[in-house]
């Protein structure tokens, strides 16, 4: 189980990982309840929310690109990743977990996305 505490790390390292830090990151810190209170308040109406997730392989593709790839906006690539948290046997093994997969073209990712529709009521 040491690569999965590996990608447990990069993965905390690129995301919040406690309470304070989804909080205070605006990637996390609010639900698509909030978005919709934000519109109402805003004066939409007929406000409509789709949500959609799709689990699916990524593309293949070289482990030297996948590795300066960052996820969102704001995160740091598994190469910075690994030259300021992990130490060179620990790129050796997350390296040995991961890399065929993602040459293949085999490694899974999740995307979620919100669609939010709405009309913005007449000003009286």
């Amino acid at each position: 189980m040491p690569y999965l505490t590996l990608l447990q790390r990069s993965r905390a390292l690129q995301l919040p990982s406690t309470l304070e830090g989804i909080r205070s990151n605006p990637y996390t810190n609010y639900t698509e309840r909030d978005l919709v209170q934000i519109f109402r308040k805003a004066g939409f109406v007929k406000i409509h929310m789709e949500f959609h997730m799709d689990v699916k392989a990524g593309p293949p593709m070289p482990w030297s690109t996948f590795i300066d790839i960052a996820p969102r906006p704001g995160t740091p690539a598994l190469r910075e990743i690994f030259g300021q948290h992990f130490s060179t046997s620990d790129i050796l093994l997350f390296e040995k977990g991961m890399r065929n997969a993602v040459e293949e073209g085999t490694l899974t990712h999740e995307t979620r996305d919100f669609y939010l529709t709405a009309e913005k009521r007449a000003a009286t």
